[in-house]
């Protein structure tokens, strides 16, 4: 009988005491006791384990493609992020690219890309993150671009910030406000808690929001962003982005030619399933627009954002 490396044991007060050795093989195993409390030695079990077995998993590698590093854009910027990613014992389930911290979407299937649109003036860290079928995941090296003002730069005329006020044809308790359509939040994630507008009319139509500009402004583009499926992991949405669950399907997109809503051109929406629906028409002047709800998915009206843009 061979004591293992460190299994001479004095002093002890624990209940459980396990020992790790170099592996030995063997085809029996003891525990000889020397001392103990109350005069008895009492064992409960013994364990005796073989070194762990099979393949540590390999995470996967990812590495940003596009943009280039330092690359310069004129806000508001169309950037196309693009990644390589690979796993060599295994598959990629997704890739996420991000803004410093911020998700702005996820592909699961190559080419790994995402289309980020609207961006304003600043400079961003962007990296992708890739996800093995194992759970594993790596980050790419950052890469840096930065967005400038141009000249010609759009405004929302509808946002908060530049005076416009919202208000609607029904809110069913302070966690859906009205104010929450033009308060510059696209993604809804705080939904039921100033994420978005709801209705109060189960099933009932027309619903309708309005917003009233700071002043009589023209106006070439109104973008209406529903509330997406997962909407608690939401990201920022894409002209692409789909729904299935929660979004407005039939709506109107109108505004005020001072004596009555004049649907704009275009601006009659039937069979929507784009949780970001963008209208464009020749510039028109108003002080105020509204999307005017017609049906639903779940029956009721859910908008998370209203943006009107000058040409």
């Amino acid at each position: 009988w061979i004591t293992v490396p460190g299994g001479s044991v004095a002093g002890n007060n624990l209940v459980r005491r396990s020992l790790t050795f170099p592996a030995v093989t063997t085809d029996r195993i003891r525990v000889r006791v020397n001392n103990a409390l109350a005069r008895y030695s009492r064992i409960v079990e013994m364990e005796a384990w073989t070194e762990p077995t099979g393949t540590v998993n390999v995470p996967p590698t990812v590495a940003l493609t596009a943009p280039a590093d330092n690359s310069a854009y004129t806000a508001p910027a169309s950037v196309t992020l693009t990644a390589d990613a690979s796993d060599s014992d295994g598959t990629v389930s997704r890739v996420e690219f991000y803004a410093g911290a911020t998700l702005l979407g996820a592909a699961t299937a190559a080419p790994y890309e995402l289309n980020w649109i609207d961006v304003p003036a600043g400079t961003y860290t962007l990296t992708a993150k890739a996800f093995d079928s194992s759970g594993g995941s790596t980050v790419s090296a950052p890469v840096t671009v930065a967005v400038t003002p141009g000249s010609g730069t759009r405004i929302n005329i509808a946002a908060q910030t530049n005076g416009g006020v919202a208000t609607a044809s029904s809110v069913p308790s302070p966690g859906f406000p009205a104010e929450a359509v033009n308060d510059g939040d696209r993604l809804g994630i705080t939904w039921k808690n100033g994420g978005g507008w709801r209705d109060d009319t189960y099933g009932v139509f027309p619903d309708w929001v309005q917003i009233d500009f700071a002043g009589t402004s023209t106006i070439a583009e109104i973008d209406v962003i529903t509330l997406q499926d997962d909407y608690v992991h939401a990201v920022e949405p894409t002209p692409t982005m789909t729904f299935s669950q929660w979004g407005i399907t039939d709506f109107d997109v109108q505004y005020w030619d001072g004596s009555a809503w004049i649907t704009v051109p275009g601006g009659s929406v039937a069979g929507n399933n784009l949780v970001r629906r963008s209208v464009t028409f020749p510039a028109v002047t108003t002080d105020r627009i509204r999307v005017r709800v017609d049906n639903t998915l779940a029956a009721y009206s859910r908008i998370v954002e209203i943006e009107a843009y000058s040409p």
